[in-house]
């Protein structure tokens, strides 16, 4: 082995030792499915006090909306302002969700955001395909994870078992568009 492919194991396992420990401190696990969670404040906000206004009226959903939400018991008693549903997306995104006071219209915008500059990544997949190498046909799993994210290029681990014994593991990189 060169000392150029121990150098980008070391730097490699630092690497992913360091986002290992981000993940862990950070508690990045997902909710489940059809779990509902508090968001999370988005960064503008978090520090800014808020004050109690008394708009004329205030327009929500029947209260059927609870059911068709499947909001939990704790929920049962509230109202629907606004739902909204956000298209999968690889960028960060900030809901805002606005009352106005006037007329109790309630409105919900989604924007996306810009990549953070590194941020832990939990991420990954297993893909089966099937095809030609050559002349041969060949069925090929392959998993990946990724681990850390720069200015949006992912960076992580990759394997793939083809039919014919062969395999591949190794380190990744990757830009989604």
């Amino acid at each position: 082995m060169s000392l150029t492919t121990k150098i980008i194991i070391v730097v490699f396992l630092a690497v992913a030792a360091f986002v290992v420990f981000k993940l862990w401190q950070n508690n990045t696990i997902t909710s489940p499915v059809g779990t509902y969670v508090p968001a999370t404040k988005a960064p503008e906000v978090k520090l800014i006090p808020k004050v109690t206004v008394h708009p004329k009226v205030v327009k929500v959903y029947a209260h059927v909306a609870v059911a068709h939400l499947k909001l939990p018991d704790d929920m049962k008693n509230q109202e629907v302002l606004d739902a909204t549903e956000v298209k999968s997306d690889t960028r960060p995104q900030t809901i805002v969700t606005t009352l106005n006071p006037d007329t109790g219209e309630v409105t919900t915008v989604v924007r996306r955001d810009p990549y953070k500059w590194v941020q832990a990544e939990q991420v990954g997949g297993v893909e089966i395909s099937y095809g030609y190498r050559g002349t041969d046909r060949i069925a090929r799993m392959t998993a990946s994870e990724d681990l850390v994210q720069v200015k949006g290029v992912n960076l992580g681990v990759v394997a793939s078992l083809d039919s014919d014994g062969q395999h591949f593991v190794g380190a990744a990189i990757s830009y989604r568009w």
